[in-house]
Protein backbone atom coordinates (compact mmCIF):
# COMPACT_ATOMS: atom_id res chain seq x y z
CA UNK A 1 0.00 0.00 0.00
CA UNK A 2 1.55 3.69 -1.05
CA UNK A 3 2.00 5.74 1.25
CA UNK A 4 1.40 8.83 -0.73
CA UNK A 5 -2.04 7.37 -2.18
CA UNK A 6 -2.71 7.42 1.96
CA UNK A 7 -2.28 10.95 2.55
CA UNK A 8 -4.13 12.05 -1.31
CA UNK A 9 -6.84 10.24 0.50
CA UNK A 10 -6.95 11.81 3.96
CA UNK A 11 -7.13 15.45 1.84
CA UNK A 12 -9.15 14.25 -0.08
CA UNK A 13 -11.28 13.35 3.16
CA UNK A 14 -10.63 16.76 4.27
CA UNK A 15 -11.48 18.75 1.68
CA UNK A 16 -13.91 16.62 -0.62
CA UNK A 17 -13.08 17.77 -4.00
CA UNK A 18 -10.70 16.39 -6.15
CA UNK A 19 -9.97 19.81 -7.75
CA UNK A 20 -9.31 21.39 -4.66
CA UNK A 21 -7.65 18.40 -3.07
CA UNK A 22 -5.76 18.16 -6.09
CA UNK A 23 -4.00 21.08 -6.31
CA UNK A 24 -3.48 21.48 -2.32
CA UNK A 25 -1.51 18.68 -2.86
CA UNK A 26 0.25 19.92 -5.76
CA UNK A 27 -0.78 17.13 -8.37
CA UNK A 28 -2.71 16.66 -11.02
CA UNK A 29 -6.56 15.78 -10.56
CA UNK A 30 -6.10 12.41 -12.57
CA UNK A 31 -3.19 11.67 -10.57
CA UNK A 32 -5.35 11.88 -7.86
CA UNK A 33 -7.93 9.89 -9.18
CA UNK A 34 -6.11 7.19 -9.78
CA UNK A 35 -4.27 7.29 -6.45
CA UNK A 36 -8.14 6.71 -4.82
CA UNK A 37 -8.77 4.12 -7.18
CA UNK A 38 -5.93 2.42 -7.06
CA UNK A 39 -6.79 2.16 -2.59
CA UNK A 40 -10.27 1.30 -3.23
CA UNK A 41 -9.64 -1.45 -5.44
CA UNK A 42 -6.87 -2.83 -2.77
CA UNK A 43 -9.30 -2.49 -0.40
CA UNK A 44 -12.00 -3.82 -2.57
CA UNK A 45 -14.32 -1.29 -0.64
CA UNK A 46 -15.62 2.46 -1.73
CA UNK A 47 -14.38 5.37 0.26
CA UNK A 48 -16.49 7.97 -1.62
CA UNK A 49 -19.60 8.87 -3.53
CA UNK A 50 -20.54 12.23 -5.03
CA UNK A 51 -22.74 15.12 -4.46
CA UNK A 52 -22.23 17.65 -6.76
CA UNK A 53 -19.13 18.88 -7.70
CA UNK A 54 -18.14 17.16 -4.46
CA UNK A 55 -17.64 14.16 -2.74
CA UNK A 56 -18.78 12.77 0.36
CA UNK A 57 -16.79 9.57 2.30
CA UNK A 58 -19.12 6.47 2.60
CA UNK A 59 -19.27 5.07 5.87
CA UNK A 60 -16.33 2.84 5.47
CA UNK A 61 -14.92 5.91 4.18
CA UNK A 62 -15.04 7.70 7.56
CA UNK A 63 -13.87 5.39 9.35
CA UNK A 64 -11.11 4.28 7.47
CA UNK A 65 -9.89 8.20 7.35
CA UNK A 66 -10.02 7.40 11.02
CA UNK A 67 -7.74 5.56 11.41
CA UNK A 68 -5.12 6.43 8.68
CA UNK A 69 -4.62 10.06 10.12
CA UNK A 70 -3.87 8.67 13.44
CA UNK A 71 -1.52 6.35 12.11
CA UNK A 72 0.12 8.81 9.63
CA UNK A 73 0.34 10.90 12.34
CA UNK A 74 2.14 8.43 14.04
CA UNK A 75 4.42 7.75 11.57
CA UNK A 76 5.18 11.34 10.97
CA UNK A 77 6.08 11.55 14.79
CA UNK A 78 8.14 8.42 13.95
CA UNK A 79 10.23 9.66 11.77
CA UNK A 80 10.86 12.81 13.07
CA UNK A 81 12.57 11.49 16.47
CA UNK A 82 14.99 9.11 14.25
CA UNK A 83 16.25 12.77 13.10
CA UNK A 84 15.91 15.21 16.40
CA UNK A 85 18.54 17.41 15.31
CA UNK A 86 17.31 18.26 11.94
CA UNK A 87 15.06 20.79 10.85
CA UNK A 88 11.86 18.67 10.92
CA UNK A 89 8.05 19.70 10.21
CA UNK A 90 5.51 20.99 12.97
CA UNK A 91 2.14 19.40 12.72
CA UNK A 92 -1.17 20.99 13.45
CA UNK A 93 -4.37 19.25 13.37
CA UNK A 94 -7.04 20.27 12.54
CA UNK A 95 -10.88 19.59 11.83
CA UNK A 96 -13.90 21.90 10.11
CA UNK A 97 -17.15 21.96 9.23
CA UNK A 98 -18.24 22.30 5.26
CA UNK A 99 -18.43 25.54 5.02
CA UNK A 100 -15.08 26.24 4.71
CA UNK A 101 -13.35 23.11 3.79
CA UNK A 102 -13.44 24.21 0.09
CA UNK A 103 -12.53 27.83 -0.72
CA UNK A 104 -11.13 29.47 2.76
CA UNK A 105 -9.33 27.33 4.59
CA UNK A 106 -7.04 25.81 2.30
CA UNK A 107 -6.49 29.28 0.90
CA UNK A 108 -5.57 30.56 4.65
CA UNK A 109 -3.16 27.55 5.08
CA UNK A 110 -1.79 28.45 1.47
CA UNK A 111 -0.87 31.95 2.93
CA UNK A 112 -0.02 30.65 5.96
CA UNK A 113 2.73 28.53 5.13
CA UNK A 114 3.87 31.10 2.64
CA UNK A 115 5.31 33.35 6.03
CA UNK A 116 7.86 32.18 8.06
CA UNK A 117 6.52 31.13 10.80
CA UNK A 118 4.55 28.47 8.69
CA UNK A 119 7.49 27.49 6.13
CA UNK A 120 7.87 24.10 8.40
CA UNK A 121 4.51 23.33 9.75
CA UNK A 122 2.07 20.42 8.01
CA UNK A 123 -1.41 20.04 8.70
CA UNK A 124 -3.29 17.31 9.57
CA UNK A 125 -6.93 16.86 8.52
CA UNK A 126 -9.51 14.51 10.32
CA UNK A 127 -12.31 13.44 8.66
CA UNK A 128 -15.23 13.37 11.56
CA UNK A 129 -18.67 13.96 11.94
CA UNK A 130 -19.85 17.56 10.92
CA UNK A 131 -21.57 18.18 13.73
CA UNK A 132 -20.50 21.06 15.84
CA UNK A 133 -21.35 19.81 19.02
CA UNK A 134 -19.59 16.54 18.39
CA UNK A 135 -16.45 18.23 17.15
CA UNK A 136 -16.10 20.16 20.25
CA UNK A 137 -15.99 17.05 22.55
CA UNK A 138 -14.00 15.88 20.24
CA UNK A 139 -11.75 19.06 20.97
CA UNK A 140 -12.25 18.47 24.76
CA UNK A 141 -10.47 14.94 24.22
CA UNK A 142 -7.61 16.50 22.48
CA UNK A 143 -8.47 14.89 19.25
CA UNK A 144 -7.02 17.46 17.46
CA UNK A 145 -5.43 20.73 17.85
CA UNK A 146 -7.89 23.61 16.73
CA UNK A 147 -11.61 22.97 15.10
CA UNK A 148 -13.46 25.26 13.27
CA UNK A 149 -17.21 25.09 14.52
CA UNK A 150 -20.04 26.77 15.43
CA UNK A 151 -20.50 28.08 18.71
CA UNK A 152 -22.30 26.51 21.72
CA UNK A 153 -23.25 27.09 24.90
CA UNK A 154 -21.73 25.26 27.80
CA UNK A 155 -18.67 24.90 26.86
CA UNK A 156 -16.36 27.18 29.03
CA UNK A 157 -12.96 25.08 28.67
CA UNK A 158 -13.04 25.97 24.87
CA UNK A 159 -11.77 29.14 22.90
CA UNK A 160 -13.85 30.72 20.88
CA UNK A 161 -12.52 33.13 18.42
CA UNK A 162 -14.95 34.60 15.02
CA UNK A 163 -13.58 33.84 11.99
CA UNK A 164 -16.37 33.76 9.35
CA UNK A 165 -19.87 34.51 8.94
CA UNK A 166 -22.80 33.55 6.60
CA UNK A 167 -25.46 34.48 5.21
CA UNK A 168 -28.83 33.27 5.82
CA UNK A 169 -31.22 32.57 3.20
CA UNK A 170 -34.89 30.88 3.43
CA UNK A 171 -35.17 27.66 0.51
CA UNK A 172 -38.61 26.42 -0.55
CA UNK A 173 -40.01 24.05 -2.85
CA UNK A 174 -40.85 25.00 -6.22
CA UNK A 175 -43.98 26.01 -6.67
CA UNK A 176 -44.57 27.11 -2.76
CA UNK A 177 -46.68 29.99 -2.10
CA UNK A 178 -43.35 31.53 -1.34
CA UNK A 179 -41.40 31.04 -3.69
CA UNK A 180 -42.28 34.10 -5.97
CA UNK A 181 -41.12 36.47 -2.83
CA UNK A 182 -37.85 38.98 -3.42
CA UNK A 183 -37.19 38.87 -0.36
CA UNK A 184 -38.55 37.43 3.12
CA UNK A 185 -39.14 38.22 7.02
CA UNK A 186 -39.68 36.16 9.56
CA UNK A 187 -43.21 37.00 9.91
CA UNK A 188 -43.83 35.71 7.19
CA UNK A 189 -42.61 32.56 7.96
CA UNK A 190 -45.13 31.66 10.91
CA UNK A 191 -47.94 30.38 9.06
CA UNK A 192 -46.05 27.64 7.03
CA UNK A 193 -44.45 24.55 7.92
CA UNK A 194 -40.66 23.94 8.23
CA UNK A 195 -37.72 21.54 8.28
CA UNK A 196 -35.26 22.82 11.13
CA UNK A 197 -32.10 21.74 12.75
CA UNK A 198 -32.10 19.27 15.88
CA UNK A 199 -31.10 20.66 18.50
CA UNK A 200 -27.45 19.29 18.04
CA UNK A 201 -26.86 21.43 15.55
CA UNK A 202 -24.86 24.54 16.01
CA UNK A 203 -27.53 26.14 13.41
CA UNK A 204 -30.25 25.53 15.85
CA UNK A 205 -29.61 28.26 18.51
CA UNK A 206 -28.70 30.53 15.71
CA UNK A 207 -31.96 29.88 13.76
CA UNK A 208 -34.20 29.89 17.35
CA UNK A 209 -32.91 33.66 17.88
CA UNK A 210 -34.33 35.07 15.07
CA UNK A 211 -37.82 33.63 15.69
CA UNK A 212 -37.52 35.03 19.89
CA UNK A 213 -38.91 38.56 19.10
CA UNK A 214 -41.88 37.06 17.88
CA UNK A 215 -42.12 35.05 21.31
CA UNK A 216 -42.35 31.98 18.13
CA UNK A 217 -40.93 28.28 17.18
CA UNK A 218 -41.16 27.28 14.31
CA UNK A 219 -43.97 24.75 13.28
CA UNK A 220 -41.50 21.95 12.62
CA UNK A 221 -41.92 18.84 11.55
CA UNK A 222 -38.94 17.34 10.47
CA UNK A 223 -36.17 18.42 12.66
CA UNK A 224 -32.81 17.05 11.38
CA UNK A 225 -28.63 17.13 11.83
CA UNK A 226 -27.35 17.50 8.27
CA UNK A 227 -27.67 20.19 5.82
CA UNK A 228 -28.35 18.18 2.66
CA UNK A 229 -31.07 16.43 4.44
CA UNK A 230 -32.79 19.61 5.48
CA UNK A 231 -32.10 20.74 1.85
CA UNK A 232 -33.88 17.43 0.62
CA UNK A 233 -36.82 17.62 2.85
CA UNK A 234 -37.62 20.91 1.32
CA UNK A 235 -37.40 19.76 -2.01
CA UNK A 236 -39.77 17.17 -1.76
CA UNK A 237 -42.59 19.73 -0.30
CA UNK A 238 -41.81 19.01 3.48
CA UNK A 239 -41.67 22.69 4.42
CA UNK A 240 -39.71 25.70 4.50
CA UNK A 241 -36.31 26.08 5.94
CA UNK A 242 -33.33 28.51 6.89
CA UNK A 243 -30.23 27.81 5.87
CA UNK A 244 -26.89 28.98 5.07
CA UNK A 245 -26.61 30.71 1.71
CA UNK A 246 -24.09 28.16 0.56
CA UNK A 247 -26.24 25.31 1.24
CA UNK A 248 -28.71 26.45 -0.62
CA UNK A 249 -26.73 26.41 -3.78
CA UNK A 250 -26.24 22.57 -3.63
CA UNK A 251 -29.72 21.74 -5.15
CA UNK A 252 -32.03 23.23 -7.82
CA UNK A 253 -35.06 21.87 -6.98
CA UNK A 254 -35.58 24.72 -4.70
CA UNK A 255 -36.43 28.63 -4.67
CA UNK A 256 -34.08 30.31 -2.77
CA UNK A 257 -35.18 33.87 -1.32
CA UNK A 258 -33.35 36.19 0.77
CA UNK A 259 -33.97 36.42 4.46
CA UNK A 260 -34.68 39.82 5.48
CA UNK A 261 -33.93 40.24 9.13
CA UNK A 262 -31.83 42.46 11.83
CA UNK A 263 -30.45 39.33 13.81
CA UNK A 264 -27.04 37.18 13.44
CA UNK A 265 -25.85 35.69 10.45
CA UNK A 266 -24.21 32.37 11.06
CA UNK A 267 -20.51 32.80 12.71
CA UNK A 268 -18.46 30.50 12.94
CA UNK A 269 -15.50 30.03 15.10
CA UNK A 270 -11.77 28.95 15.51
CA UNK A 271 -11.82 26.78 18.70
CA UNK A 272 -8.94 25.90 20.86
CA UNK A 273 -9.34 24.19 24.45
CA UNK A 274 -7.81 25.72 27.21
CA UNK A 275 -7.02 22.40 28.31
CA UNK A 276 -4.72 21.62 25.56
CA UNK A 277 -1.28 22.83 25.34
CA UNK A 278 -0.96 23.97 21.57
CA UNK A 279 2.95 23.44 19.79
CA UNK A 280 4.53 26.51 18.34
CA UNK A 281 3.28 25.80 15.11
CA UNK A 282 -0.50 26.02 16.23
CA UNK A 283 -0.20 29.29 18.44
CA UNK A 284 1.38 30.86 14.99
CA UNK A 285 -1.24 29.67 13.02
CA UNK A 286 -4.10 30.77 15.31
CA UNK A 287 -2.10 34.25 15.51
CA UNK A 288 -2.26 33.85 11.83
CA UNK A 289 -5.90 33.37 11.12
CA UNK A 290 -6.81 35.87 14.44
CA UNK A 291 -5.25 38.81 12.57
CA UNK A 292 -7.75 38.43 9.56
CA UNK A 293 -10.83 40.30 9.47
CA UNK A 294 -14.16 38.30 9.47
CA UNK A 295 -14.59 36.85 6.08
CA UNK A 296 -17.71 36.61 4.68
CA UNK A 297 -18.67 33.21 3.19
CA UNK A 298 -20.49 33.45 -0.37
Amino acid sequence: MNVNHLRYFVRLAALQNYTQAAKSLHITQPTLTSAIHTLEKELNTQFFYKTGRNVKLTLNGELFAQKVTQSLTILDAGIASLYPNNTHQDQITLVTIPALNAVWLPKMISEFKNTSAGKNVAFSFISDTTLSLNLLNNLRDNQYDICFASKINGYPDINFTPIAQEELVVITPLGHPLSTATSLTIEDLLPYDQVSYSKRSGLAPIIASLYQEYGWQPKSKYQVDDDLAVAGLVANNLGVAIVPKRLALATQKLCIVPLVTNGPRRLIYLCTSKRHTLNTAANAFIQFISEKEIAILQ
